[in-house]
């Protein structure tokens, strides 16, 4: 019986252990900012589903006051794997996106990678590999 409580205590700390082993921080740096009004919101994604622009089904969200990004990155905690970032700027503080008659943004926007496309960028023009401390630049458009 002692023994086999000794097992399972050894089972849960190696898997506490391998856990910790499996992510990394992950810093965002923003660059593009025309003013330092209003609120950044970083969506990290893990698949396609919602990108770029349905936050609700990122993997992990954040609203930040766009002052407090001036002078450091953004840094968050992750496991490792495949992940899309897409940043937008809220800079009169509404919570959404604001688009013209077209769906085209009015506030600034850009997505890991940096694609330059004519059109919303896709997850996979977007993913990139986390499998350590990593920093990423994001251009606001």
């Amino acid at each position: 019986m002692i023994l086999k409580r000794v097992l399972i205590a050894y089972c849960l700390f190696l898997t506490t252990l391998t856990s910790a082993q499996d992510t990394g921080k992950l810093s965002v740096q923003v660059d593009g900012f025309t003013s330092y009004k209003g609120y950044v919101e970083i969506a990290i994604y893990k698949n396609s589903k919602g990108f770029p622009s349905k936050n609700k089904f990122a993997y992990k969200r954040f609203r930040i006051q766009t002052s407090k990004l001036k002078e450091a990155a953004f840094t968050t905690q992750l496991p490792f794997g495949s992940y899309a970032i897409a940043i937008y700027q809220d800079a009169n503080g509404n919570e959404k996106l604001d688009t013209n008659f077209f769906g085209i943004p009015k506030e600034k926007t850009g997505v890991s990678n940096n694609s330059n496309a004519n059109s919303l960028p896709s997850f996979y023009e977007a993913k990139f590999k986390f499998s350590a401390k990593k920093t990423i630049l994001v251009n606001l458009h």
